[in-house]
Formats: structure tokens, C-alpha cells, sequence
């Protein structure tokens, strides 16, 4: 398996064209740590929006109705095997660490 870090610089656009291959694509989710682990169990939804905003310093994450924000964001790591993206790994300035996982990966570039 292959870690990707996505340089701060790189948030932005790596997020939003993630954002733009799975829109309106059910996939199946898991996001663990900070506030919002304990509202979400590990299902199938519609991914809405992945987003950075350099002004706030804030990633967005929209799941049908479901929204997850994380503050102050430090690192974002890609897991790989092959091209193929698992999981997402974002830790913020407060520790806490937010894994989305893939439970149905995807070839990414």
C-alpha cells in the first residue's frame, strides 16, 4: 500500500476533482474520529460535495443530508494499493484524526 500526502498547497484541487469523479455516485462511506464519527454508521450514500476552503482553512464533506466540517486541517493522506484509493486520512490541529473509507475503491490518477 502506497501513502500519498497532498501538499497543503494541492487541498484544494485534489479535493474538488475527487469531488467531481464521485458526484451523484452512491459509494460506501465509513468517517471515524471528531464530532461526527457517532452520527454516521458505516452505509451506502450519495457523496454531495469534498471540499477545501483556503479562506476558512475548512474541509467540507456532504453526504446526502449529512454535513461534516473539519477545522484547521493539517494533513490530508491518500492510502493506495495500485492506483487504487481506500481511504482518506485527514488529521486537524485539535489531533483528531477523520478516516473516510472506500469500501468499494476506485482507480484515481
Amino acid at each position: 500500500m502506497k501513502i500519498y500526502e497532498v501538499e497543503p498547497f494541492d487541498w484544494q484541487y485534489k479535493l474538488e476533482q475527487l469531488s467531481i469523479v464521485l458526484e451523484n455516485t452512491m459509494i460506501n462511506v465509513e468517517v471515524t474520529g471528531g464530532n461526527f464519527a457517532g452520527t454516521l454508521e458505516k452505509r451506502e450514500m450519495q457523496l454531495i460535495k469534498l471540499s477545501y476552503d483556503s479562506n476558512k482553512d475548512i474541509i467540507e464533506l456532504t453526504f446526502d443530508q449529512l454535513n461534516h466540517s473539519i477545522e484547521s486541517p493539517l494533513s490530508i493522506c491518500f492510502y493506495q494499493h495500485r492506483n487504487i484509493l481506500e481511504t482518506i486520512e485527514i488529521f486537524d490541529d485539535n489531533n483528531n484524526k477523520n478516516l473516510i473509507f472506500f469500501t468499494d475503491p476506485f482507480l484515481i490518477n
